[in-house]
């Protein structure tokens, strides 16, 4: 397995420093990860959001995802999660602190679900998904991109000025599958 040298060897990073992706999550997203979940009687975080009213079946169809072999990749509308039934921890944590503009962290809520067909191995597919995330926080800190080097292989090209807030939607929320 190759290690990537150059990320051992960073520079200090530019307007942001950090993602966060504890705790901002507001809800539990399981009807939207399971092929066969319902809705049930669960109810959405606001029900006043426009895709509130949607039906389970139309929300999948028309929230942006990504599906290659090795994963999927859905993002929904925060407000349209679910309040978890019973809610848990009792008392439930404290959501993260809001960002703003000047911060050099950014929250992002991300859920991953990785099946067994991945791996057999819970650890192998707990590595899976720590990379993932590190890979998405390269993106939006660093601006990580997949390039080429002068033999042809495949290397991480950081590009500071595709860096930033623009990858993170606040009231979204993405799912691997």
């Amino acid at each position: 397995m190759r290690i990537c040298a150059n990320l051992s060897r960073l520079p200090k990073a530019g307007p942001l420093k950090s993602v966060n992706f504890r705790r901002t999550t507001p809800g539990t997203p399981y009807p939207y990860i399971s092929v066969t979940g319902s809705k049930g009687s669960l109810t959405s975080i606001d029900p006043t959001h426009a895709a509130s009213s949607l039906s389970h079946q139309e929300l999948r169809a028309r929230c942006p995802r990504v599906h290659k072999s090795a994963f999927g990749l859905r993002a929904v509308p925060k407000a349209t999660l679910y309040v978890p039934e019973p809610v848990w921890p009792n008392p439930p944590y404290k959501p993260a602190p809001p960002r703003g503009e000047g911060d050099r962290t950014v929250n992002m809520s991300f859920m991953k679900t990785i099946s067994a067909k991945v791996h057999k191995s819970a650890v192998v597919r707990k590595k899976i998904a720590t990379k993932l995330k590190l890979a998405v926080r390269l993106i939006v800190t660093r601006g990580a991109q997949a390039g080429k080097d002068a033999e042809g292989q495949s290397v991480i090209v950081l590009c500071e000025e595709d860096a930033g807030r623009k990858w993170i939607i606040d009231s979204a929320f993405a799912a691997t599958c």
